[in-house]
């Protein structure tokens, strides 16, 4: 699982996902993100233990042998599919899902289907996501619905994952990979509160209480 620094000056256009953001708090989102990925980075290369598959995550690999692009999948007790790798983060409701890259507070459509396809495709490199079929931007009131309910569930995981790390893993632990990122933001002990403050923001049109509610932890698979 690779894990590069990208670029601060990470655009962002209008398929930027619709909250009650201002412009300053968007790019913060994004920096966020993308600081989120190197934290897992440095998380799975912990020498007392890789804290994704701690937290309840599998690594992945293709049946063949061959390398491909390295990823973490489970399922989260909502029954939603969570699957991360180096370059983004895929929550799937039923058999739709979303796709949230890292370098860009931004969600696509895309169907378990893809999704599974793209994680048995050979590692491309340099952190690069492989092809993934059928994803494309937000179009209909149905894809709209789909994000306001995927994607609370993901920045709360985001959030209790954080908590997690602090809590078996130690506030020191945390503050030193957070610090040894090129340009930290937030505060190390602080990251969970990010995430559950802009998980709060996204507008909802319909009650999902039972999706987006913090109890959506992990449940080990297999």
């Amino acid at each position: 699982m690779d894990y590069e620094e990208e670029g601060d000056d990470v655009p962002f256009g209008m398929e930027v996902i619709d909250h009650c953001l201002t412009r300053m708090d968007r790019r913060h989102a994004t920096r966020l993100l993308n600081q989120q990925f190197w934290l897992f980075g440095h998380d799975v290369r912990r020498p007392d233990g890789n804290l994704l598959i701690a937290s309840g995550l599998e690594r992945t690999r293709r049946d063949d042998g061959r390398p491909t692009a390295s990823s973490y999948a489970g399922t989260l007790s909502c029954g939603a599919g969570l699957r991360l790798w180096g370059f983004g983060a895929a929550l799937s409701v039923g058999e739709r899902a979303i796709f949230v890259p890292r370098s860009r507070y931004t969600a696509r459509i895309t169907t378990v289907g893809s999704v599974k396809a793209a994680a048995r495709e050979p590692e491309v490199g340099n952190g690069a996501a492989p092809p993934m079929p059928d994803l494309r931007m937000v179009r209909t009131g149905e894809d709209r619905e789909l994000v306001e309910r995927a994607l609370p569930i993901l920045l709360g995981w985001f959030a209790d994952y954080e908590r997690g790390v602090v809590a078996n893993a130690g506030a020191v632990y945390r503050h030193q990979a957070w610090s040894a990122w090129k340009r930290p933001c937030g505060t190390a002990c602080g990251l969970a509160a990010e995430w559950d403050r802009l998980r709060s923001l996204i507008v909802i049109q319909e009650p999902v209480a039972t999706l987006g509610d913090r109890s959506a932890r992990l449940v080990a698979t297999g």
